[in-house]
């Protein structure tokens, strides 16, 4: 009961609706950095009133915790940081880190489905996603979406 239990709260974070973006985002860094013992930063930049769509918020969650799971696994980091910006049309989520880096394969690969599948679902809200690394630099994901999305994909 305990697993299925996690498994449901993992796939729709109830923090997200009573919190928002940034408090689950919040959330997930703490517990992160609890975990892992890296180091993190959280920048909320820009407000607006009106809040975003359900399936905005949770693409852009999914896009941070897949991210902060690559770090853990791959990035060798001491720090993160994490960038939420709002408009009154856009939201951005930019995921930096201070790790080892790598360089990103033009093609697709099984080793890559993290990132493939984060690119595919922000292009599914209409938006995009870019990354940015090299060897001993560190990485940089950012995703800019529309920040309301009318039914389940395109604006």
């Amino acid at each position: 009961i305990e697993r299925v239990k996690n498994i449901i709260v993992n796939l729709r974070p109830p923090h997200l609706e009573t919190l928002g973006l940034e408090g689950a985002a919040r959330e997930l860094l703490e517990n992160f950095s609890a975990y892992s013992g890296i180091a993190h930063e959280l920048i909320v930049d820009g407000q607006c009133d009106e809040p975003s769509s359900d399936n905005v918020n949770i693409m852009l969650y999914r896009v941070i915790q897949e991210g902060l799971n690559n770090v853990v696994k791959h990035a060798h980091a001491k720090k993160v940081k994490l960038l939420l910006r709002k408009t009154d049309t856009t939201m951005t989520v930019r995921l930096e880190d201070d790790g080892v880096g790598f360089v990103p394969a033009q093609q697709r690969s099984i080793r890559q489905v993290g990132l493939l599948a984060m690119k595919d679902s922000a292009a599914y809200l209409g938006g995009s996603l870019k990354i940015k690394s090299e060897p001993g630099k560190g990485t940089q994901i950012t995703v800019t979406c529309p920040r309301v999305v009318y039914g389940g994909g395109r604006p």
